[in-house]
């Protein structure tokens, strides 16, 4: 029986063998914009990280990409689906969440990678884990 690959290189651990999103589309992040209103891609503007995520949620998963950088300030909870790598290492200097916090609730296969939450400390949970399984936090 073969090996299952690393979710990425040096994953070790819980979970560092999910599949996460591979075989699933690309969705990429240009705009630090969020919009306060539900997340389906029909009510959103596409560049924004709420649009990809509500794309990966429509295509059953995504690598979620980011041509961009600095801080997106969330107006409302994100919701993360299954299926999904939130790559933060492909941004231009890095990506930070301001205002609301990421859930992922009923999730399985998921991996959020160099996402800096700056109000976590005095908020509260940056990212909330809820009924899932699979999840890499890096």
């Amino acid at each position: 029986m073969a090996a299952a690959l690393p979710a990425f290189d040096g994953a070790q651990g819980f979970g560092s063998h999910t599949p996460h999103a591979r075989g699933k589309p690309t969705c990429v992040v240009t705009k630090l914009t969020d919009s306060d209103i539900g997340q389906k891609t029909s009510q959103l503007e596409p560049g924004q990280f709420r649009y990809c995520l509500a794309f990966a949620a429509e295509k059953n998963g995504a690598y979620i990409l980011f041509n961009t950088g600095g801080t997106i300030k969330l107006k409302r909870t994100a919701l993360i689906p299954s299926n999904v790598y939130v790559a933060g290492q492909s941004s231009h200097g890095g990506i930070a969440i301001e205002g609301k916090s990421i859930q992922i609730k009923n999730a399985n296969d998921v991996i959020i990678r160099h996402i800096r939450h700056r109000e976590a400390a005095k908020k509260g949970d940056a990212i909330t884990i809820i009924n899932s399984r699979n999840i890499v936090l890096d």
